[in-house]
């Protein structure tokens, strides 16, 4: 009997795992804190009333706000990338936790189909699926061992679109074409159906290099099923 998986990722697309976005963020906070300290420590020319924040307040504003930004900074530095780089990070766990058994084949099949909500950013269950195999790769789990294939359909098309063809629909390069080429390097399988490319006018050279086009999402699935995939959707 297949089990079928289903996960679904809530939160803002590729502020968690994406390492790109961590340094922007860093880098933001650390600048904004900064104006706001040089805003509240220094004393105007010419003050001729009562200040709105007393030092004290100052004091404890500042240090409210470096520790902020520290513990933002501190967050994205724990962060490892063990086989996927730049994409799906994981947290390390310093304690002891079950892992999965090395010496075992893990084979996954992940399905996905949804909607891009923004096409200007690495596509957030893309990223995901990255987390996937890295968290595998953290937990001990040799390469060799580990069998995954990403099935592409129907509104999720444009993640594997070439970059002239995304740069012709929506105005700039593939921003996925980075994390797609991990993928490959690390022998992750990827797979668009065949049904959608049809029905969205794709042809072969709309595709990224390196993407697999199959019959449809149905056959390219249950094949990888028989062959002893589990099943994941997001």
């Amino acid at each position: 009997m297949t089990m079928v998986f289903k996960f679904k990722h809530k939160g803002p697309p590729n502020v968690l795992f994406n390492a790109s976005n961590f340094i922007k963020y860093k880098i933001l906070a650390l600048d904004y804190c900064q104006d706001l300290i040089i805003k509240l420590v220094t004393k105007p020319k010419q003050q001729t009333h009562q200040p709105l924040i007393s030092i004290p307040m100052k004091k404890s504003i500042i240090f409210l706000l470096l520790f902020i930004s520290s513990t933002a900074v501190s967050q994205a530095q724990d962060v490892v990338f063990p086989a996927i780089q730049g994409y799906g990070g994981v947290q390390p766990v310093p304690f002891e936790v079950e892992k999965p058994d090395p010496s075992k084949p893990y084979k996954f099949v992940i399905e996905l189909g949804n909607r891009l909500e923004d096409k200007t950013q690495v596509a957030d269950m893309l990223d995901y699926a990255a987390r996937m195999y890295n968290l595998l790769r953290y937990g001990g789990i040799p390469k060799e061992n580990i069998e995954l294939a990403i099935v592409i359909y129907a509104s999720s098309t444009p993640i594997v679109m070439a970059n002239p063809t995304y740069l012709k629909l929506f105005g700039q390069e593939n921003p996925n074409g980075a994390l797609l080429d991990e993928f490959l390097k690390n022998g992750i399988q990827i797979i668009i159906c065949g049904q959608s490319m049809v029905k969205q006018d794709l042809l072969p050279e709309d595709i990224y290099p390196g993407v697999r086009m199959a019959l449809s999402r149905f056959t390219a699935t249950t094949d990888y099923i028989e062959k002893g995939y589990q099943l994941i959707t997001l």
